[in-house]
């Protein structure tokens, strides 16, 4: 059959129409992907809270920037927000997600355009930037420390949260990716230690943080194998000079390191959740002693102290674990004080109340300890109702000296009396202190003018002596 001309050219149309459909519909799909693949490319490196690069972006510039050898002078600073946790838990998720986007915005402000800003996780975050000077990383943290001084306002809310900043450079503090981002992590844990609210990373930051690794491996093994005991320290009535109590106070022992202060583990097992597991070897061991005294017919009068954490107080068990023990031992709650810092109290209030006035009811002696380095709240030292009141060391260092703390020491003195507290002076070093607590009608001191920590042995001697 022969084709028309027109038939033929309306196959040929129809041809190029399908073949304009079909070019249309490769280039549809082809836009479909790639729009796929930018989209993925996103939610692979960057944050969907705060729209600031993640942790996998950090890695892939840091890696680029480490390993090129023409790159001088590159930092790693890392930042932890204080006080976040405490918001998003207390205030809600929402408002805790306002509190890193405002962050998170207050942060760019401080940066040069070249330098980058990404949230790793939670409420960290990190800048790359480069470094010209040895001042550079310095004055960068001084500047996010300075933009959260203002408080942060959601929903009629005034809230403030704070930095702690670690930083290392390349190629001085590390030749390698892992190096800096390890170095530069140390650091900010260094900070957050410590008073500083930021560290450069340095041979002592290593040190610090090998030394505390050491520890805490060595901890438990410590208290299985026996390398802790007991000190005793006097407490002494101020216009007797009798002795009217003591305080049990735990030293350690360990083979390759020597005798360790508390002021150095006691934190490290407070960081890593193991109060509970000393706090009961302490009892016990203050229980045995005091049944050794018993055998050996040494009547001790005065109730021993012994410390008491925030974690055995937030346990559910404690309590009980506690009369158990003490009742297992033949002796009662009243031959103890329970010393608990002011800090605890009012950090925790809500939790450790509840369990504070349990122990009191109990019939433990309860005393504050450290008073005077938190913020005490009057209804809350009535609300415990606690026994003592001691005033922390550094009020009593200079209160023979400075008419400031002797002012204190005087208000702590009748605050104290007020609420029908016994009250301690510790630290106690001078015979110029004695003499000042004597004018400001202190009860009771405790330190070393009159008595450091010592062996048992060596107390119940100085107990016959005095008593």
């Amino acid at each position: 059959r022969k084709y028309e001309s027109w038939e033929i050219d309306e196959v040929i149309f129809g041809g190029l129409w399908l073949l304009v459909l079909f070019s249309a519909y490769v280039v549809r799909r082809m836009f479909d992907i790639n729009v796929i693949n930018k989209e993925v490319s996103r939610m692979a490196y960057y944050d969907s809270l705060t729209e600031l690069p993640n942790r996998n972006m950090v890695m892939k510039l840091l890696d680029e920037k480490v390993y090129n050898k023409s790159q001088a002078g590159l930092a790693v600073v890392f930042i932890d927000v204080d006080g976040f946790k405490k918001i998003n838990d207390t205030k809600g998720h929402l408002v805790g997600d306002e509190i890193l986007k405002q962050v998170a915005r207050r942060f760019e402000r401080c940066l040069l355009s070249d330098e980058l800003l990404a949230r790793i996780g939670g409420d960290e975050f990190v800048i790359l930037h480069k470094v010209t000077d040895k001042r550079c990383s310095p004055d960068l943290a001084n500047q996010l420390i300075q933009v959260l001084e203002a408080p942060i306002r959601i929903d009629g809310q005034e809230l403030y949260v704070a930095v702690n900043i670690g930083s290392a450079t390349w190629p001085r503090d590390g030749t390698s990716l892992k190096e800096l981002l390890v170095h530069a992590d140390l650091a900010m844990y260094e900070a957050k230690n410590s008073i500083r609210h930021y560290v450069g990373f340095d041979k002592n930051v290593e040190h610090s943080f090998l030394r505390e690794f050491a520890l805490f491996n060595k901890l438990l093994v410590g208290l299985q194998m026996g390398q802790f005991y007991l000190l005793y320290q006097p407490k002494i009535e101020l216009y007797s000079s009798k002795i009217v109590g003591f305080e049990a106070l735990m030293r350690w022992n360990e083979p390759d390191l020597g005798i360790i202060n508390p002021a150095e583990f006691i934190p490290i097992a407070e960081k890593y959740k193991m109060m509970n597991n000393i706090g009961e070897w302490l009892i016990r061991e203050a229980c045995r002693q005091l049944n050794s005294w018993k055998i050996e017919g040494v009547e001790i009068t005065g109730r021993m102290a012994i410390n008491i954490s925030v974690q055995q107080l937030e346990h559910p068990e404690f309590y009980n674990n506690m009369v158990t023990t003490i009742e297992a031992e033949g002796l009662t709650p009243c031959m103890f004080e329970l010393e608990v810092t002011e800090s605890v109290v009012m950090s925790h209030p809500s939790r450790t109340m509840e369990t504070l006035r349990q122990l009191k009811q109990g019939g433990f002696t309860i005393a504050i300890d450290d008073f005077g380095t938190g913020h005490s709240s009057l209804l809350y030292l009535k609300k415990i109702n606690a026994d003592t009141l001691k005033i922390d060391k550094s009020y009593i260092d200079h209160v023979a000296t400075d008419l400031s703390d002797q002012t204190i020491v005087k208000a702590m003195v009748e605050l104290g009396r007020n609420f029908n507290m016994s009250v301690v002076a510790e630290g106690v070093e001078t015979c110029d202190q004695i003499n000042k607590l004597k004018l400001l009608n202190c009860d009771i001191i405790q330190g070393y003018y009159y008595h450091q920590p010592m062996p048992a042995q060596d107390f119940s001697d100085l107990f016959r002596l005095c008593n």
